[in-house]
């Protein structure tokens, strides 16, 4: 999927001969809504577990990943952390072409 991104303007997703999604790849990034949160630092920010619109939290070391809903959770999330103090990163990221077929199509057939 990583080269489909790199190389194609448009695509169509496919689930058992049927379109699933079509269009070109900002479109169907931006219709998917689900974004990534990364947060690199030293504080604890374990209560985003918790927090509305957050799908998934991730802690390895000291980057935490979170899925959330859509990117208009994205700047609640920021106002509750910044007060904490220093954070080395703070970006929102769209989901993957991979992350969005998988939501799509499921990781294997059923």
């Amino acid at each position: 999927m990583e080269h489909v991104e790199e190389l194609c303007e448009s695509i169509c997703i496919l689930k058992r001969g049927k379109q699933v999604a079509e269009g070109s790849i900002k479109s169907i990034k931006d219709d998917f809504k689900q974004k990534t949160i990364f947060i690199r630092g030293t504080h604890d920010v374990s209560f985003l577990k918790d927090h509305l619109g957050v799908l998934s939290y991730n802690k390895k070391n000291d980057l935490v990943t979170l899925k959330i809903e859509d990117e208009t959770f994205a700047q609640p999330i920021y106002d509750r952390v910044t007060p904490l103090g220093y954070f080395s990163e703070f970006s929102v990221k769209d989901p993957t072409l991979n992350e969005i077929f998988i939501s799509k199509v499921g990781e294997h057939d059923e």
